[in-house]
């Protein structure tokens, strides 16, 4: 996974080129599947039956203050340039993977804008994109 955000994600601190400082206001996060019975307390079970925990969570401003404040820059570890004390979040916020499989609308905007740039770059048509999930539900 070369894409995080501070509301969870499944990659290596190595492999991600973007972090992205969002998180939801809530408190807790969906219970992944390869969490098991022992991390049972302190769960809350939904009426749908999802099984939610506690999440680390940070405010933009601590975020900010941690990657990109004062002592950030003194505290780069090697050759990532990372402060320790963001790769030590960037760890905390690493999560098994939701069984809800949706993408969060930030996310989904940030990257129809990026492809839309990248086309315009290359002198290429900006992308229908209603055109082109009508053809996706066409049959064939």
């Amino acid at each position: 996974t070369r894409f995080a955000c501070a509301e969870g994600h499944t990659g290596s601190v190595e492999s991600l080129v973007t972090f992205h400082f969002w998180s939801s206001d809530f408190r807790t996060r969906e219970a992944g599947a390869t969490e098991g019975a022992a991390d049972a307390e302190g769960r809350i079970r939904t009426r749908d039956g999802v099984e939610r925990v506690s999440k680390a969570s940070a405010t933009k401003a601590e975020l900010f203050e941690l990657f990109l404040g004062a002592t950030a820059a003194q505290s780069a570890s090697g050759e990532l340039g990372i402060p320790r004390e963001g790769i030590a979040f960037i760890e905390r916020v690493r999560v098994p993977p939701p069984s809800w499989k949706g993408m969060c609308s930030v996310t989904a905007v940030g990257v129809e804008e990026l492809v839309d740039e990248r086309l315009l770059q290359g002198g290429n048509q900006l992308m229908d994109w209603d055109r082109a999930i009508s053809e996706l539900n066409t049959p064939r």
